[in-house]
């Protein structure tokens, strides 16, 4: 499995990584700091889920997910 995070703060994105290797061992995460390169992600790199953080620097999270929506129907998380 492979998790996609999107989120601006890294220790948050840390702490989210590590739960997921604690609970899934297997789980690849990949994360970016930012929303416009979050939509590139989700086509280059396959995510099984998405984790969405809705206030990011460049991009709302909302348009975020609208991106994605027009090309993938992975689920989205969002943690704010």
């Amino acid at each position: 499995m492979k998790a996609l995070i999107v989120e601006d703060d890294r220790a948050t994105i840390e702490a989210v990584s590590l739960v997921f290797k604690l609970r899934w061992t297997e789980m690849e995460v990949v994360s970016t700091t930012t929303g416009a390169e979050a939509s590139h992600l989700v086509e280059t790199e396959l995510p099984d889920v998405v984790i969405l953080d809705l206030i990011l620097p460049d991009i709302d999270g909302i348009e975020v997910l609208r991106e994605i929506r027009h090309f993938s129907s992975v689920p989205v998380v969002v943690l704010t």
